[in-house]
């Protein structure tokens, strides 16, 4: 029988050759490529409030957020290992047009004003990112869409699963929910005894909306 210490030492070898294996792959440059914002294609990491901004598809560089209209926005890229300028646009008529240099292994970071968009209904933000000593023929890029919404509006309460039921709140005019394939509405639902897998949404009688599991 093996001792442990056996076990352990062809253990930590095969992890090792493992590591070894993965990091054979030799790195090639791909200078014949487009580059991505030569091809509009926005893959710059941008994080909005903390959240990575990505599209419908998952993809990183481009995104929607709705947001108030007292309500500030932070912009922010992670630290990157060359130093880079980044020019930053928005709808005409906001006035936020600028341009930063950003230090090697520094985070960036940039407020937009609840001030700068007032009497906006949405407006959108593109950046580039240049970075030092490579040439103005390289570059990346990210975008964000704005929905500003009014402050005073109140939105519904979420929807939560309590004994076996998803309770959809007091103000479920019309309530849709779906389980197994099988779908149906209701009106005035206020609770649905189903399954936590279910995917169920409500609207009231103003149009107000709550979703679970979509």
């Amino acid at each position: 029988m093996k001792s442990k210490h056996t076990i352990l030492s062809i253990t930590v070898g095969l992890l090792s050759l493992g590591t070894a294996q993965c990091s054979s792959i030799p790195y090639e440059d791909d200078i014949r490529f487009l580059n991505s914002a030569q091809a509009n294609s926005m893959e710059w990491l941008l994080r909005v409030d903390g959240a990575v901004c990505k599209d419908m598809e998952g993809i990183i560089g481009a995104c929607t957020k709705r947001v108030g209209s007292q309500s500030d926005v932070l912009l922010q890229h992670d630290p990157r290992p060359y130093g880079y300028r980044v020019d930053v646009e928005c709808t005409d008529g906001t006035g936020i047009v600028f341009r930063h240099d950003v230090p090697k292994g520094e985070p960036w970071q940039y407020t937009l004003e609840h001030g700068d968009f007032e009497g906006f209904r949405s407006l959108s933000c593109q950046g580039e990112i240049f970075p030092h000593g490579r040439g103005n023929s390289l570059s990346a890029l990210w975008q964000i869409r704005l929905i500003v919404f009014d402050d005073r509006y109140e939105g519904r309460e979420e929807i939560y699963y309590l004994d076996e039921e998803l309770i959809m709140g007091k103000h479920a005019k019309f309530t849709n929910w779906c389980f197994e394939g099988k779908c149906r509405v209701d009106d005035e639902l206020t609770t649905v005894n189903t399954e936590p897998g279910a995917k169920a949404y409500s609207e009231s009688e103003v149009m107000r909306f709550n979703y679970w599991n979509y």
